[in-house]
């Protein structure tokens, strides 16, 4: 039977198991020709390149509505004062996302997945600086960017909420199978339990994505990048039960493993 063939027969997942592990395996073998210290714990995470990291901070702004562009991304990280100045909020929430996404995968590489608290502290250093964030980083009412349908949790239950949001307790999770479910799985699960949660005033999709995308890291794969156009997916994902899957993240990863960025020696 032919690659092809075999290759229609597996799932998704199964071709972005297989995908993701040749991918590690070429990081490994060049940090190991470049005789970099930490191979072999940092080989078990994703590297992303610097497109990729400005990707993933446009397409997080692009589904809370900001029409942003790659290369304003990289002008804002670069201190570079065109379009955007330090004044803007665009400046500062793209600069926190960017720090948010560093220190998500310096604890990837630690192996240690999110926690509800430390996605809080993420949200209070994004908004810093903004003046309707101050001393508001745990919403107090229904969150600005509420999902029409969604029935959000009292303002006063986020706290506790968010003290069950982390690895040990399954995130909260009480499906008996939580722990055997593939890695997409539970990301998918985690997205759909914070952004019901929806702890914050406001940008809680987006932190939800940011959480997922900590615990894919954790676990080898790669960051979830969002489009700009992904908001209606996501509010319609929001909205349904708690997901046993997500086709659309899955293929969303494949796509992400599999384009050309992501080839053994991606340029930066």
């Amino acid at each position: 039977m032919s690659d092809g063939a075999q290759n229609d027969r597996l799932t998704v997942l199964q071709r972005l198991d297989i995908a993701t592990a040749e991918r590690l395996a070429n990081q490994l073998a060049r940090r190991l020709e470049e005789d970099l210290a930490d191979s072999k714990s940092e080989a078990t995470v994703w590297e992303p390149t610097d497109v990729e990291r400005r990707d993933f901070v446009r397409g997080l702004l692009g589904i809370r509505g900001f029409r942003i562009h790659s290369d304003d991304v990289e002008k804002i990280l670069e201190d570079r004062v065109e379009r955007y100045r330090p004044e803007h909020q665009e400046w500062r929430l793209v600069r926190g996302l960017a720090r948010a996404f560093d220190d998500l995968l310096e604890e990837a590489m630690q192996g240690r997945g999110p926690s509800g608290w430390a996605i809080a502290e993420r949200f209070r250093s994004m908004t810093d600086g903004l003046a309707r964030f101050r001393n508001n980083t745990l919403r107090r009412d229904i969150p600005w960017d509420s999902i029409p349908g969604v029935p959000y949790p009292d303002a006063q239950r986020v706290g506790a909420l968010l003290d069950g949001l982390h690895e040990d307790a399954n995130y909260g999770d009480q499906h008996p199978d939580y722990e055997e479910m593939h890695p997409v799985r539970q990301a998918a699960r985690l997205f759909w339990r914070f952004a019901r949660i929806s702890p914050f005033p406001d940008f809680n999709v987006v932190m939800a994505v940011l959480a997922a995308s900590h615990l894919l890291c954790s676990r080898g794969y790669p960051a979830w990048v969002a489009q700009s156009d992904d908001r209606a997916r996501l509010d319609a994902l929001v909205k349904g039960a708690l997901p046993e899957r997500s086709l659309f993240l899955e293929q969303r990863l494949l796509d992400t493993v599999q384009r050309k960025v992501w080839a053994p020696n991606p340029g930066r």
